[in-house]
Parts: C-alpha cells; structure tokens; sequence
C-alpha cells in the first residue's frame, strides 16, 4: 500500500524484433513505441510506417462502424504519389513504327553504345548489322512478312539478335525452349507449320524433320540490315502451359 512507480525510459543499444509496435495509456491517451532495426530499416521508412499507423487510428475513430475493408491507410499525400503520381507514365509513341525501325534509329543515333551486355557485348551498329544478317538470310530462304520462324536457342547475345532479325525480316518468331521433352517439341513444330528453324549445332537436332530448313543463327556474320515489317503484322507466337 502507497506503493509509487515511475517509468523510467531506458535506451537499448539494439532492437529485440526486426519490427515491433508497443502500445500503452498515459494521460488518458493511448501512446505507441515503435522498436525496429536498423539494420532492415532507415528513419524515413519507420516515419511512413507511422504515418500511415496514425492514419489508420484516425479514420477508425472517426466512424467506428465503417469496415475494415474500407478504411485508408495511406495520407493523403502518400495516396497521391502512389495513385496518381507512380502511374504518370504516358509518353508519346508512334505505334506505326515499328520495332526494327526503333533499334535501326538507336543504331544510327547512337552506333557504339552497348545494345546488349553479358555473354559477349554488343554495340547497337553490331548488334543491327548481325540482326540484318539473320534477316537476309531468312528472306533469301524464302520467309515472307507476316510469316513464323521458330527460335530453339538457348537465353543469350545470340537469341536476340536472332529475334530480331526475324523481325526485320518482317516475319513473327516463335521461341520454342531446348530443354522440353522432344515429343512436345515436335508438337509445337507441327502445330506452327512453319518451314524455316534458327538453332545452334546443340539444338539443331531437336528441331530438324518434316522439310523443315534449319538455320544457323549464330554465324557471328553481320550484313545491311532490313525493315520489312508493318505495324500490324504478327510479331509473336508464344505456346503456354495454358494458365496464362
């Protein structure tokens, strides 16, 4: 009896949890202490956390009865950055050029700055010259704009400039993934009818039969490139698991 207790604030040179909200009364007032590390969070991230804390507190006791489901929790100058000011990302684009077009133009501006980096770099003058290259030799095979190539290439500097090379000649690309069983390969091949297949010396048997041409896309030869295609024609046949 006439026992007194004070609380005495005591400062800990770390943090118990990753993140924790501490609540308690004082002065008629419900107080929080928010404890985080600083090691996963800076002060503005915690000054966000509490903003939208207060946020929420004001709006449930502004009308108790409202649902959970329908109360902010974002300011209102947070709500406006992220509706309003993360989606401001219209610009201007002449759909009527096309995607070859786009890269031929980088190319002209820009000839020796890297177009792509990682297994072998290429500059944006290499990058459309071996592009023309592939394209060339698919017309000179007898592909047609508005017509499908296959692509059995594994992810690399070559299957892009392949893509894009069957863009330039105006014909849409198909890729299809080397590590597939060879019955769905075979599958796939006979569904796209198509007569023309860029591979490699490891894919090139997985794709042969059935008078299909198979191409070697990775000749490291360049030459002029081409723009063929029109901005309506197909540009991409892709096969799903079904769920897409």
């Amino acid at each position: 009896a006439g026992l007194t207790t004070t609380p005495v604030a005591i400062d800990f040179p770390f943090a118990k949890f990753d993140l924790g909200f501490h609540f308690g009364r004082r002065d008629g007032a419900i107080v929080c202490q928010l404890e985080f590390s600083r090691d996963l969070f800076d002060d503005d991230t915690v000054d966000a956390l509490l903003a939208r804390l207060v946020t929420l507190a004001r709006h449930t006791t502004a009308d108790p009865e409202r649902p959970l489901c329908d109360l902010d929790i974002l300011p209102a100058e947070e709500r406006a950055l992220v509706v309003d000011g993360f989606n401001a990302t219209a610009t201007p684009h002449d759909c009527r050029r096309v995607i070859s077009r786009l890269v031929l133009d980088r190319a002209a501006a820009a000839p020796d700055l890297p177009a792509i980096l990682g297994d072998g770099t290429l500059s944006y003058r290499d990058f459309a010259r071996r592009a023309g290259r592939v394209a060339r030799r698919l017309v000179e095979a007898g592909v047609r704009p508005g017509e499908v190539v296959a692509v059995c290439l594994p992810r690399s500097a070559d299957m892009v400039v392949a893509i894009h090379g069957i863009l330039m000649a105006g014909a849409a690309y198909a890729p299809l993934a080397a590590d597939q069983p060879a019955a769905r390969l075979a599958g796939m091949l006979d569904d796209l009818a198509c007569p023309v297949v860029l591979a490699d010396a490891d894919t090139r048997a997985l794709v042969v039969g059935n008078g299909r041409r198979v191409l070697d896309a990775c000749d490291g030869l360049a030459d002029e490139p081409l723009c063929l295609g029109e901005p309506d024609g197909l540009a991409y046949v892709i096969f799903t698991s079904g769920s897409t």
